[in-house]
């Protein structure tokens, strides 16, 4: 997994309409979260099954309210639109990555207010 640096991340999203939204709660603690998520979202090879693992689940549960509990609604959504727009780093390809985050919308449901 090629994952991409906390710097070359913050410069992509810097060139966006939401960079003082989203920069505002992205930093190099929410940078490792974040690819821990990812990391656990990938052990599935074939995420249309959505049959991840369970261990795998729990540790996405709990990283997402890790997340929420240092920085609120607002810092768990703008996480997930960053590793949705910016943290694509799945050999599988785009799509893939678009239906593991799908299914990371589905395990964030209720942290926080965060309804799927």
């Amino acid at each position: 997994m090629d994952v991409p640096t906390y710097n070359k991340i913050n410069l992509n999203m810097m060139k966006t309409s939401m960079a003082m939204l989203w920069g505002a709660e992205f930093g190099e603690w929410n940078y490792e979260m974040n690819v821990e998520i990812l990391k656990c979202l990938y052990n599935n090879k074939n995420p249309e099954r959505k049959d991840y693992d369970e261990n795998d689940k729990k540790e996405i549960k709990q990283l997402g309210q890790d997340i929420y509990d240092r920085g609120g609604f607002n810092a768990l959504q703008a996480n997930f639109y960053i590793m949705s727009n910016f943290m694509d780093f799945c050999e599988q390809g785009n799509e893939t990555h678009k239906t593991h985050i799908s299914s990371l919308n589905a395990l964030f449901n209720r942290i926080g207010e965060w309804r799927y």
